[in-house]
């Protein structure tokens, strides 16, 4: 697993979109593009999915070294879980997600970006495209104020093959260590034994 594969997707921030870690009383823009993949437009639709998802797609292709698993925190575990749904890294074996939303929109590209290929492949206009089915192993917070347990559900279902892990704590990557032994033993069953 590279290590440039996980911290790129883990800086992603909430679906907010601010980004703000901050506890001062400073005031932070309502949406720093350095810290989301996508924003919500005026009619509540995610903009700039196919923008985020040509640059991840690019920046993972570009590498010398095969990704084969991708972690993902919040908007990140969306794109994570959209791009492996494409089928554009063949080597990718595994996707983990903590704190992730359902994002239509996302998936919504990744068809496209799916359909796309099988036209180049296959120059079939008709073929209505099959996500990829990825092991995907989704950890939602019970607690978690940003992201309701039942959007990671629905995320978990998106492109076959999920498991939901849902734990106490709230918006957060867990480290405790059962739940960071839950991802091991996920990330070696699908990624080293393969």
């Amino acid at each position: 697993m590279s290590s440039s594969s996980s911290s790129m997707y883990t800086n992603a921030a909430a679906e907010d979109g601010t980004g703000s870690s901050s506890d001062d009383d400073e005031e932070q823009p309502d949406e720093d593009p350095a810290f989301a993949w996508w924003h919500k437009d005026d009619q509540g639709r995610h903009s700039l999915v196919q923008e985020g998802m040509d640059y991840v797609l690019h920046h993972m292709q570009a590498q010398s070294v095969p990704y084969q698993a991708i972690l993902g925190f919040s908007q990140g575990g969306v794109m994570a879980t959209a791009v492996a749904c494409t089928g554009k890294i063949p080597s990718l074996r595994a996707v983990v997600t903590a704190g992730s939303p359902m994002v239509p929109e996302a998936f919504e590209m990744a068809q496209q970006f799916k359909k796309e290929a099988n036209n180049a492949d296959d120059n079939h206009d008709s073929i209505i495209p099959t996500l990829v089915v990825v092991p995907k192993l989704h950890l939602a917070g019970e607690t978690d104020a940003m992201i309701p347990v039942e959007s990671t559900r629905q995320l978990c279902e998106q492109g076959g093959n999920g498991q939901l892990i849902v734990h106490d704590q709230g918006h957060l990557f867990p480290t405790r260590a059962a739940r960071v032994q839950e991802v091991l033993d996920f990330l070696e069953q699908h990624v080293l034994q393969c």
